[in-house]
């Protein structure tokens, strides 16, 4: 099956490659997400930003444990 997106395969390498580099950015961005949507009172916001934090945070336990 051909992939009609090499762009997403080129995403995809890059995010498996500096993995370790980007964690930190993607959880700071969560952070500010979340509060803004405190702050300025949109719960969905909120919402949005935490379920990907979530996903981090349990994917940071269970390579810690395996």
């Amino acid at each position: 099956m051909q992939n009609d997106h090499p762009w997403i395969s080129l995403l995809m390498h890059y995010c498996h490659e500096h993995y370790s580099e980007m964690m930190p950015v993607i959880f700071f961005i969560c952070i500010v997400g979340i509060i803004f949507g405190v702050v300025r009172d949109m719960r969905w916001l909120s919402v949005f930003f935490t379920v990907p934090l979530i996903i981090i945070v349990f994917c940071l336990i269970s390579s810690n444990l395996g």
